[in-house]
C-alpha cells in the first residue's frame, strides 16, 4: 500500500510541475503562482480570469496532475505486486 501512496503522490507532483511547465507559459513568460493559486475574489476576478485564460491554464494543470496520479498510482500497483 506504500508503493501506491507514494508514487501516486510523487507522480501527481510531478505531473503538476509538467503542467505548469508546458501550459503556463504565456508571452514567453510564465504565469506567477500566485495567479494559479489564489481562488477569483468577486465576479470581476471570474470574468478577468476567462477572458485572460487564467482559468484554462489552471484546469489543464490540475488535469495533468491528475494523470501523473493516476499513472503513479498504476505503477505502484503493478511494482507492489512484484
Amino acid at each position: 500500500m506504500f508503493k501506491i501512496i507514494f508514487y501516486g503522490i510523487l507522480l501527481g507532483a510531478v505531473g503538476l510541475v509538467v503542467g505548469y511547465l508546458i501550459f503556463a507559459q504565456v508571452g514567453g513568460e510564465y504565469v506567477p503562482l500566485d495567479h494559479l493559486t489564489n481562488p477569483p475574489q468577486d465576479f470581476l476576478d471570474e470574468i478577468r480570469e476567462t477572458i485572460t485564460g487564467i482559468r484554462q491554464i489552471r484546469e489543464r494543470i490540475l488535469v495533468s496532475g491528475a494523470i501523473g496520479l493516476g499513472f503513479g498510482i498504476l505503477l505502484g500497483a503493478i511494482l507492489r505486486k512484484r
